[in-house]
């Protein structure tokens, strides 16, 4: 159950992080991204927001399985670093499938950005999660 948890919890983080990354990119690459009726509306990055979402659970979701279902293969289970890369390739090729291989700036600021920004943030949070249960584990044995 912990595990969906962090899923989730990265997918809900993800969203807005993502969003708040890419601005700057968009504004210089795709300069009519900002028109005037974009900018007057809030509620438009609040769209673009839900809609990550909605992308992280119907394409990040599935891709997180596969990556950790690789990355907990016996060859790979001591070595972490391994694992972190196993991870990253998985979603570089997810990544690679969504702009089917068409690699320009919009291509990587629209799809890449918010793919790696999801998989940092469910790193930091299992590195979070995993050093509180440490902690707890050996503060029990102190006493």
């Amino acid at each position: 159950m912990k595990y969906i948890l962090k899923i989730l919890l990265a997918i809900i983080l993800s969203a807005p992080f993502a969003l708040i990354i890419q601005l700057p990119f968009m504004h210089i690459f795709t300069p009519e991204f900002f028109a005037e009726d974009n900018l007057a509306n809030r509620g438009f990055y609040m769209v673009v927001s839900y809609f990550y979402m909605i992308i992280y659970f119907i394409l990040g979701m599935p891709t997180t399985f596969v990556a950790d279902f690789i990355a907990t293969r016996k060859v790979f289970s001591n070595i972490d670093k391994a694992k972190y890369f196993i991870q990253i390739g998985t979603y570089t090729l997810a990544g690679l499938l969504m702009t089917r291989f068409h690699l320009d700036m919009n291509a990587l600021i629209s799809i890449f950005i918010p793919v790696y920004t999801y998989l940092v943030i469910l790193s930091i949070l299992r590195m979070l999660f995993k050093k509180k249960n440490d902690f707890s584990i050996n503060s029990s044995k102190m006493s």
